[in-house]
Parts: structure tokens; sequence; C-alpha cells
């Protein structure tokens, strides 16, 4: 009887002692879980803040194209302007010299 005692307790002593180094394997996995997540999570955060400078890049981009084209209008709007007082000077031009052909003829025609 105290063979099979001895012999239940070697059994139950195995058994805990496999037991414990279970635990003590599912404590190593479980440390190098939470380092494998830690590291996860830095790139998580790494590439969310990638994202958003990527989106502030955007904005800026944006907010220049939006000067560009508007300086682009401008541009456009002033040469339209320009082209029109050139056609204006042009006009001006032809009645002068018409004018000053009209003076020539009427001072032709005094006789001294």
């Amino acid at each position: 009887m105290i063979r099979s005692i001895q012999q239940e307790t070697k059994v139950a002593i195995s058994s805990m002692e496999e037991g414990l180094k279970g635990t003590e394997r599912g404590a190593q996995e479980a440390a190098q879980l939470e380092t494998s997540l830690n590291s996860i999570l830095g790139q998580v955060n790494l590439v969310s803040e990638q994202i958003s400078q990527i989106a502030t890049a955007a904005e800026e981009q944006t907010s220049t194209t939006r000067e560009i084209s508007h300086n682009v209008l401008t541009l456009s709007e002033l040469a339209h302007q320009n082209s029109q007082g050139i056609n204006e000077s042009t006009l001006a031009a032809d009645n002068v010299s018409r004018q000053a052909e009209e003076l020539q003829r009427l001072v032709g025609q005094f006789k001294l």
C-alpha cells in the first residue's frame, strides 16, 4: 500500500511538473505574443502617422493647385484685357491716321 501511494505520488508529482512546464511554456509564449503585438502596434502607429502626413501633404497640394489655378485665370483675364487694349489702340491709331490724311487734304486746299 505504501508503494502504491508512493507510486501515485510520483505520478502526481510528474504530472504537476509537466503542468508546470506547460504553464512556463505558455507564459513564455504569452510574453513572445505580447512582444509581437507591441511590435505590430508600433508599426500600425507608424503607418497611421505616415497616412496623416500624406493627408496633410495632399491638402497642401490641393491648396497650392487652387492658388495656381486662380493665378492662371487672373493671367488669362489680364491677357484678354491687354488684347482688348491693343485692339482699341489699333483702332485709335487708324482713326488718327485718317484724321491726319484728312487734315493734309484740307491744308492742301488752302493757297498761299
